[in-house]
């Protein structure tokens, strides 16, 4: 029960400081007169997230590096 309970606060907690990022941010950059502010925006060959543009091809190359080191089948005690 304890472990639920502290898996709930940690998932409570990273959902509140990732909207009070993006509350942050958005009212940043919405004030500053920079630029339009673009919170989540998905392209054809990328997306970007608060201002951060992620290839997809580079996604693609990550996760068959990662995949070099993890192991293939899964094992438990």
């Amino acid at each position: 029960m304890k472990k639920l309970l502290a898996a709930m606060s940690v998932i409570l907690a990273c959902f509140i400081v990732a909207f009070g990022v993006g509350t942050a941010y958005y009212n940043t950059k919405r004030i500053g007169f920079d630029e339009d502010a673009v919170l989540f925006e998905k392209g054809e060959n990328s997306f970007t997230i608060l201002d951060y543009t992620v290839e997809y091809e580079d996604v693609k190359a990550a996760l068959e590096q990662a995949e070099k080191y993890l192991p293939g089948t899964a094992y438990s005690l």
